[in-house]
């Protein structure tokens, strides 16, 4: 297993349009930067995992904020707690932050919805982790789902919810604890989906799916799967076009859970045995091939490749992940043949999208190694570039994109270790200005949302910062606006964030998923749409 703390992960943000490339011009300009906390925090000031967008607010406000933890120093950060949840305003004005001693939450009150008493005094978060958010509950109040460091506890990590109430963060539950070897990943995220497919089922509401666990809506654990390979990003999907509907899969790691009965409960594991064992597998969906059915995409870390997988888990196509000579964040020296022991642990979480190459509709997966970006295209049996992977500086390479689809011009928005860069994705050419921006990097990225609710939103580019004693001018959160993005929702509710998987910004989740690679134009994954 890759050391997190000893290599970098940066994520990427694809912003494209739907037909033609747009020129090299200077489009984008820094919006606000939060990155002075109020007290008593006022030393956490650095984040490291990717913020979310909704309205949050209960009752809702129409203007969506966004959601997002911080830290104080890398001793937090590698002890796994020590992180400050906030909201913020697309001006960077803080709204709430949690814990907050001006709102104080007594200890009977924690410990009665399974809470440590500590988190009200004591930042809990784990600062690398992800956020999710969503009505769960069916109470009209949009839940914010994180992860906080439990000490009192066997395993030391449960989920816990929030609701924004008058502009007070307040807990609503703690998950059960684990059992003693089983726990949750510090950089796992969340994600949100309805399994059951019955809003008769109690709890009634939507799970949430995190490493290989499910939770029911109030937090008690439904199902942990079998230990041994995960994923910091379990998905939950439909895979089967006939029948419709089925209960939803659940990927993670190397193998798919299916459902089984009435309710989502005792899934069967089939296996991936083309799948190296580890739990840094990264899965994504979408119809590659545009025949109707959808082919898994993952990124195999540990052997630092790109696997196009069937339903069933045999697979269709793979392709290293590039890397210069030396490759760095290898193991060992030497060469660096994959798989083997000197193969670079390289790739994250694989966005999906459309984009036009040489005239035609293509679905392109974009992935970032050791020290490449690469955007790739299917053909039967074959993954190729659409272009030559362009040169970035993040040794560990564990990063994720999103496509934009807009009207003006394609751009990729790509947060390295030093830079935040923008390519044109039709071609991989850089567009200038490429705008000094320093981060560790985790599961970190930026993000495309809009504020407003109203059909004429325009979007953002919000880019997640961590010094680090790296630069300290660029810590915290930077917004950007960038004339060429146009329009863009106003959510983006997790990590895992596909446009069929969420409504509103008032946190609506599907009862039954609509299968997000039906048409060519929302056969995308962790990409903006307006």
């Amino acid at each position: 297993m890759t050391n997190r703390r000893s290599l970098s992960l940066c994520f990427v943000v694809l912003v494209m349009t739907f037909l033609t490339a747009s020129p090299a011009r200077a489009t984008i300009m820094q919006r606000c930067q939060w990155n002075i906390p109020g007290p008593p925090w006022t030393n956490s000031h650095q984040v490291l995992m990717t913020p979310i967008v909704m309205d949050f607010n209960s009752p809702p406000s129409g203007l969506s904020t966004i959601a997002f933890i911080s830290y104080q120093n890398m001793a937090q950060a590698n002890a796994d707690r020590g992180g400050v949840l906030r909201i913020i305003d697309f001006n960077c004005n803080q709204i709430a932050q949690f814990p907050d001693p001006s709102n104080p939450v007594s200890c009977p009150i924690l410990t009665g919805m399974g809470c440590p008493c500590s988190i009200a005094t004591t930042p809990h978060l784990a600062p690398t982790a992800g956020l999710a958010a969503g009505d769960i509950d069916l109470d009209s109040k949009v839940e914010i789902i994180g992860v906080i460091d439990n000490l009192s506890s066997t395993s030391g990590r449960q989920l816990i919810a929030f609701n924004l109430v008058g502009g007070v963060l307040e807990p609503k539950w703690c998950s059960q604890p684990l059992t003693a070897g089983d726990f949750i990943a510090p950089t796992s995220a969340p994600a949100l989906a309805n399994l059951d497919l019955s809003p008769s089922h109690v709890p009634a509401g939507s799970e949430i799916i995190i490493d290989n666990k499910v939770f029911n809506s109030d937090g008690t654990l439904r199902y942990s799967g079998v230990n041994g390979p995960r994923s910091r990003t379990a998905i939950a999907v439909n895979l089967l076009a006939a029948g419709w509907p089925n209960l939803p899969e659940v990927i993670t790691g190397r193998g798919i859970y299916q459902s089984s009965g009435t309710l989502w409960s005792a899934p069967n594991l089939i296996t991936a045995p083309t799948v190296t064992n580890s739990n840094l597998v990264y899965p994504a969906v979408a119809d590659l091939d545009h025949d109707g059915f959808p082919e898994i995409v993952v990124v195999d870390q540990m052997a630092n490749t790109l696997r196009v997988l069937r339903p069933n888990g045999s697979q269709m196509a793979s392709a290293l992940l590039p890397n210069v000579p030396g490759c760095p964040g290898s193991t060992g020296g030497g060469s660096c043949p994959c798989p083997g022991p000197n193969c670079p642990k390289c790739g994250g979480p694989p966005m999906i999208g459309n984009v036009v190459l040489a005239g035609t509709v293509r679905t392109v997966i974009g992935v970032a190694s050791c020290n490449r970006y690469a955007l790739y295209e299917y053909t039967p049996g074959v993954l190729s570039y659409a272009w030559t992977p362009n040169p970035i500086s993040d040794p560990s390479g564990e990063t994720t994109s999103t496509l934009f689809s807009g009207q003006l011009g394609t751009r990729i928005y790509y947060n390295d270790e030093n830079k935040l860069w923008r390519f044109d994705a039709q071609t991989g050419a850089t567009l200038l200005p490429v705008i000094p921006n320093t981060s560790i990097t985790a599961l970190e990225g930026p993000i495309i949302a809009a504020y407003d609710h109203s059909p004429s939103s325009h979007g953002f580019v919000i880019v997640v910062e961590s010094n680090n004693n790296l630069t300290l001018l660029t810590r915290g959160v930077r917004i950007f606006d960038d004339s060429d993005i146009g329009l863009a929702r106003p959510e983006w509710n997790q990590h895992s964030y596909h446009y069929t998987n969420i409504l509103n910004p008032f946190g609506s989740i599907p009862l039954i998923e609509q299968r997000s690679w039906i048409n060519l134009g929302p056969n995308t994954y962790r990409v903006q749409a307006p």
